[in-house]
């Protein structure tokens, strides 16, 4: 396993994820004052533990951004492929996305890109449009600034698994809205 790409298989490993636990914490608590000296001292690990994880310090919030992307983009392809899905059905696999690995996007968030939930919705966006099923491009980009502040305000509340419904609820208020006001997003 030597490092950099984190996927599902590394993540299987107990061993594996133990230590990048370990290196997330500690790269959390060193973070003004960071180095791979620093970091290994603190979190109690070799240099070549270290290096079978990553290449290098900077690499860990890309690798683990690619990671996520990765594993949404898949999750958008699968609901994308199901004829029957609808807009508040996609957010809603979102929200459940963002809720099953609140850990690493909350690190994300707080150490790499703090638009980093953007990014995923634009992943989404860019999908959803090459699929031809959206007719009023303009009115997709309003909806998708609305659904963007909706998912930012309940990351503040830290990704809570009991607000999924009340965000689908407002999600689905959202769609009807645009759909109301500027037509249909989709076909």
């Amino acid at each position: 396993m030597v490092g950099s790409k984190i996927t599902d298989q590394k993540l299987k490993n107990q061993r594996f994820r133990k230590t990048e636990e370990i290196i997330i914490v500690n790269f959390c608590l060193l973070k003004g004052n960071l180095s791979v000296c620093r970091l290994v001292k603190t979190a109690r690990i070799s240099h070549s533990t270290f290096y079978r994880h990553h290449h290098s310090i900077h690499e860990i919030i890309p690798s683990y951004e690619q990671y996520i992307l990765r594993k949404y983009r898949s999750l958008i392809k699968k609901t994308l492929n199901n004829k029957n899905a609808h807009l508040p059905h996609l957010f809603r696999n979102t929200l459940i996305f963002l809720t099953v690995h609140q850990k690493i996007v909350q690190f994300l968030l707080d150490y790499g890109n703090p638009n980093f939930t953007e990014t995923m919705l634009l992943c989404l966006s860019s999908k959803l449009l090459a699929t031809g099923r959206i007719k009023n491009q303009a009115m997709f980009e309003i909806y998708l600034k609305e659904i963007s502040a909706l998912i930012g305000q309940w990351e503040k509340n830290g990704f809570r698994k009991e607000e999924i419904t009340t965000v689908t609820d407002k999600i689905v208020y959202l769609t009807n809205t645009a759909i109301t006001r500027l037509g249909p997003v989709t076909s």
